[in-house]
């Protein structure tokens, strides 16, 4: 791994910051958040470092046959679905360690704070981790260690929508309700 590097700002997409992700009974749990860029500008100097990680790694031919982390927003049409452009890059950084979260001030944020939510800003300070499957795919992780909320922003439906869109009002009963009917077996 390299030194610690620190992200340009992006906008956060899925932050699972205070409680870890498990996408599967045979994952670990892993806490991550995702950033989107609009610019290939602001992610050059990530780009730089990330090349430079897999050329010490594997050489001047490594970067070949290595699985890049700076995706485009269109290999993931969900992310589309929520408004980005196509050709907006994502990066997901992840860790199995809790993440220290903090305000543009530098104050300690908690999940009670409900300031980091899909749709604000933020960056990350990360480290670069090149890797090799047993199989013999390589690939580039970006391994989160902190996170730094840097502003509000137009807060990202899920695509969900909420539960008072789903359902209609009940009529209120003050009378009790008879859960079983004397006629089953139970």
């Amino acid at each position: 791994m390299s030194s610690v590097l620190v992200s340009p700002i992006g906008r956060v997409c899925y932050p699972s910051l205070f409680a870890p992700n498990r996408f599967s009974e045979e994952d670990k749990p892993e806490y991550d958040v995702t950033l989107i860029f609009d610019d290939a500008a602001q992610i050059a100097e990530m780009r730089k470092r990330i090349l430079e990680a897999v050329k010490a790694k594997w050489g001047p031919e490594g970067a070949k046959a290595v699985k890049s982390p700076l995706r485009r927003v269109e290999e993931k049409p969900e992310y589309e679905a929520l408004g980005y452009e196509p050709t907006d890059v994502f990066v997901r950084f992840k860790t199995r360690q809790k993440p220290a979260c903090v305000g543009p001030d530098k104050r300690a944020l908690s999940e009670a704070d409900e300031v980091i939510y899909p749709g604000c800003y933020g960056r990350v300070s990360y480290e670069i981790g090149c890797w090799q499957h047993p199989s013999g795919g390589k690939g580039v992780s970006l391994y989160l260690r902190h996170f730094q909320f840097a502003r509000d922003g137009e807060r990202i439906a899920s695509g969900r929508g909420g539960a008072e869109d789903e359902f209609d009002a009940l009529p209120v009963d003050s009378g009790a309700v008879e859960v079983f009917d004397d006629d089953l077996n139970f």
